[in-house]
């Protein structure tokens, strides 16, 4: 899959990658070593060690999402915000 999205980032198609599928690091670090466009990575988050887990991966964006059992996003739940401000007291870290 690395090969096609960067073959649509190199061809101009798309200039912005969005990962949701649970992607690991290996996988990011090869997918940044074929292009140089931005990636925004989708976590679900049911715990603070779920951010814990992605807060070193080479990606511009981390788009926290609800972690609702059985349901992969679009569930209409809010993630909880508090998971967030524990880490930090400023809300741009």
């Amino acid at each position: 899959m690395t090969n096609r999205i960067a073959a649509l980032v190199n061809a101009g198609v798309i200039d912005l990658v969005q990962l949701h599928g649970g992607e690991n690091r290996a996988y990011l670090d090869r997918l940044r070593g074929m292009t140089g466009a931005q990636v925004l990575y989708a976590v679900r988050v049911g715990a603070y060690a779920d951010i814990e887990r992605v807060k070193d991966y080479p990606v511009e964006f981390l788009l926290l999402d609800a972690s609702i059992k059985g349901v992969c996003g679009g569930s209409g739940h809010t993630f909880d915000w508090s998971l967030w401000k524990s880490r930090t007291s400023s809300p741009e870290a």
